[in-house]
């Protein structure tokens, strides 16, 4: 099965995200906002992230209005996949900084989960996609300050299938 092309939409629909891991994190954003438009920032806490997924997440903040996104935490999963780490980076530092930033923008802008399939060519790896969910967490001033990904990587079909289909 091979990954279906570049895409990033807003989440409207959570029953379209298959994959349990997608399924996990995308209830914990919930169980965090409450009745609220979005959850508190503090409620990303590594500690707070379900231990099962904590690996295959990572958190950025939203620094200078939305102009710089600065990776808080990178989890294990996702640095062994890549071959590197990028916690206490910049957002602009990564190599596919693009693409990236383009995604966390819409995120911050639209205040809504986005789901995004991009390439990862650019690892140098066996795989050729990655797929996340972004979540929104806001500041005290109810702006986005947080975002918190679930990342999957999508494996050519001699490897893997990949885990989720498009939304």
């Amino acid at each position: 099965m091979d990954c279906a092309p570049s895409l990033v939409v807003t989440v409207k629909d959570p029953s379209l995200l298959a994959g349990q891991g997608f399924q996990l994190i995308y209830e914990f954003w919930l169980k965090s906002k409450g009745d609220r438009e979005l959850p508190p920032a503090r409620a990303i806490a590594p500690h707070a992230i379900p231990k099962p997924l904590l690996g295959d997440c990572s958190i950025m903040s939203v620094e200078d209005g939305k102009k710089r996104f600065h990776i808080r935490l990178m989890g294990t999963r996702v640095v062994q996949a890549l071959g590197f780490d990028l916690t206490n980076c910049w957002g602009d530092d990564q190599p596919n900084a693009a693409e990236v930033i383009a995604a966390c923008m819409n995120c911050v802008d639209s205040r809504l989960p986005l789901y995004s399939e991009i390439s990862t060519a650019w690892a140098g790896h066996d795989f050729k996609r990655s797929k996340s969910l972004m979540l929104p967490y806001a500041g005290p001033d109810n702006s986005v300050r947080r975002i918190l990904s679930y990342v999957q990587f999508c494996y050519p079909a001699k490897s893997a299938p990949c885990d989720l289909r498009p939304v």
